[in-house]
């Protein structure tokens, strides 16, 4: 009777030991896909956010015309592409095939550059611009930006008036990214300024 009781007290301490190496070794796991998707969603944003810094400040002043006040600026309610430049269908993606699909390289499909590279020439372009990018290990992110006239002495307020400063807001996300306790993924977010130095043009 008591070897018995010992065989069972041994099957428990078992039992409870490898749940934890099991636990142990899940949450190591889930912390390394996070890590990793985080860096990825950086990344990407970062990307992003080179290629709209590179653009005009203005559609205004994409053909080389200096701009000396704020009020010749584009106004606020018509932020986002001009006429010719909204080919780019509500989510841009790199990959696409001859049927339209965005999966990557199926059905014959063939690898292009994002098209916000070719049809934005300026930065408030971009507002309201929405894209799936691929990575082959960790699949699909959400990219969505927000550009707004920031106000110049508080950057992080966004301002109701046109003013040289303008807010970029890259917003990733993807469900291998890190979560809050609810459970909802948390967004890998990165802020930049475009500022239009008038006196330099």
């Amino acid at each position: 009777m008591g070897q018995t009781m010992l065989i069972l007290g041994a099957f428990a301490l078992l039992s409870v030991l490898t749940l934890s190496v099991n636990q142990t070794l899940l949450s190591t796991q889930t912390i390394g896909l996070e890590m990793e998707a985080n860096l990825t969603a950086l990344s990407i944003a970062q990307s992003l956010m080179d290629e709209i810094t590179t653009k005009e400040f203005d559609e205004r002043t994409t053909t080389g015309l200096k701009i000396y006040s704020p009020e010749e600026m584009t106004e606020i309610g018509s932020l986002g592409p001009e006429v010719g430049e909204t080919d780019i269908t509500w989510v841009d993606s790199a990959y696409y095939n001859n049927n339209g699909s965005t999966a990557p390289y199926d059905n014959g499909g063939i690898l292009v550059d994002f098209r916000s590279k070719t049809f934005y020439d300026d930065v408030d372009d971009y507002h309201g611009y929405r894209r799936k990018a691929y990575d082959n290990r960790m699949g699909y992110f959400d990219v969505a930006v927000r550009i707004a006239y920031v106000d110049e002495d508080t950057p992080d307020s966004v301002s109701s008036i046109r003013t040289n400063q303008k807010g970029i807001r890259i917003s990733v996300r993807q469900f291998n990214l890190s979560k809050n306790l609810a459970g909802e993924v948390l967004p890998v977010v990165l802020t930049d300024l475009a500022v239009y130095r008038r006196f330099f043009q």
